[in-house]
């Protein structure tokens, strides 16, 4: 009886564990599609969205940097002027 019980008890563990997995599988899964999908909506669908969303945000940082860079040497020649 001890290990017929101990038997059922590894089985329904492991068959919760398997549930568990499958579940957390499904919620990667699912994550993933709408990451993709969400992507795929930005670029052009040739399967370069990821890069092309790398080349955005450095299009889009630098601009910044090279914009707030030249604004203290303007100041400073306001400042030289007055």
């Amino acid at each position: 009886m001890t290990m017929e019980d101990f038997f059922a008890g590894m089985l329904g563990i492991f068959s919760s564990m398997i549930f568990w997995f499958f579940m957390v599988i499904m919620l990667i899964i699912v994550v993933v599609v709408i990451m993709m999908i969400s992507n795929s909506s930005k670029g052009n669908g040739d399967g370069k969205d990821a890069n092309n969303n790398n080349n955005n945000i450095v299009i889009v940082t630098q601009p910044a940097q090279q914009a707030a860079s030249p604004e203290k040497p303007k100041e400073k020649n306001e400042s030289s002027d007055k």
